[in-house]
């Protein structure tokens, strides 16, 4: 799933791309990838028997690393795309849903 979030926040887009008219839809997209992401790692981590912390602290340094790789990788290394501070606050606000998420799903 990493590597499925890496490829699809880092492909070139074609020129002309018809987007909703939702207001930051790309935010939204941002926020539910990174939801996913944490959501899974948290349960694998859960899956690998870590202690309760450990679980919480994984799923979010992980997923918080990965998105922040991810927006300088696209802001310094790619033409094409462009590396975003609110991109990156997306990335938290799906990280924290996803943790939040599993951590109901759990009980």
């Amino acid at each position: 799933m990493t590597a499925l979030i890496g490829v699809l926040l880092l492909v070139k887009m074609p020129e002309e791309v018809s987007m909703p008219l939702i207001a930051n839809a790309d935010k939204y997209v941002h926020a539910f990838l990174f939801m996913v992401l944490a959501w899974l790692v948290y349960h694998d981590a859960r899956r690998a028997h870590f202690s309760s912390v450990l679980v919480y602290l994984t799923a979010a340094v992980w997923s918080i690393g990965w998105g922040g790789v991810l927006e300088v990788v696209q802001n310094y290394c790619l033409t094409y795309r462009s590396g975003s501070w609110w991109d990156f606050v997306a990335d938290l606000i799906g990280i924290a849903m996803g943790i939040a998420l599993a951590r109901v799903w759990q009980k």
